[in-house]
């Protein structure tokens, strides 16, 4: 008896040493994708009218009065189709050369052609268009010349989906993008470009005024530089394991 005992006593603490070695691999990885981030949102605000920024160049958003967090185990803020949280312009916000955006994103319930998550006035954007599919636009010098990457794939509604749109600075063969981690298909447009800063500003759960996500996010990072294969799963499985540890 005191035998079973004893090696229950052991299995219950290595399952608990498992779960602490889990959450430190958690920060450990955040950590290292961190220094390569321009900026880096949780979504976890509770109070307040601030989106934060948990780099240290502080790039932090002011709320519209239509986004709103909502608590399902971990916080999300929920995007209205008119609400976005703008961040003022700064010469890092503009990917001028090769960049990288992951976002954890649920779905609007119902698309329309113009579901933006993120977008800067003839710089960038990137949002659900034309049949739920994903869309990446980069603008030449500040004009409404474009060049784009839209996916093979239609996504469903209320759903949610870990993104990585990777860019190489090449031009529209350079961008790739990834869901849940697994590379998509997709239609290049529009051949080379040279991204400039327009002084605008950056708008986050929207990629224009009115044209808004009207889903949910709980993560939205740009890095400045592509994520390499190691990387994009690193920041993909601290991402489930940051979620499964919160239910």
């Amino acid at each position: 008896m005191r035998t079973i005992l004893c090696i229950l006593f052991l299995l219950i603490s290595l399952a608990g040493y498992s779960q602490n070695l889990d959450w430190f691999e958690v920060q450990q990885q955040q950590s290292t994708l961190l220094g390569k981030a321009v900026f880096w949102y949780d979504f976890d605000e509770t109070t307040g009218t601030t989106l934060y920024d948990k780099t240290s160049n502080s790039f932090d958003g002011a709320n519209d009065a239509n986004v709103t967090i909502q608590s399902d185990g971990i916080d999300q803020y929920h995007f209205a189709a008119s609400a976005e949280s703008v961040v003022s312009d700064h010469d890092l916000l503009t990917p001028s050369g090769a960049f990288s955006i992951a976002a954890i994103i649920t779905t609007p319930s119902s698309f329309t052609n113009y579901n933006g998550f993120i977008g800067k006035s003839n710089e960038f954007l990137v949002g659900f268009f034309n049949e739920a599919k994903l869309q990446l636009r980069l603008y030449n010098n500040g004009t409404s010349t474009f060049i784009s990457f839209r996916t093979s794939m239609s996504f469903s509604a209320s759903t949610e989906y870990f993104i990585v749109v990777n860019y190489d600075g090449t031009g529209d063969s350079g961008i790739d993008v990834y869901v849940d981690n697994v590379s998509q298909a997709g239609t290049p447009w529009g051949g080379t470009v040279s991204v400039s800063n327009t002084t605008n500003d950056l708008l986050i759960g929207a990629y224009g005024y009115g044209n808004g996500l009207n889903g949910k996010m709980r993560q939205l990072v740009l890095f400045d530089d592509i994520l390499t294969a190691d990387e994009r799963s690193e920041w993909y499985n601290s991402g489930t394991k940051v979620y499964y540890e919160n239910l």
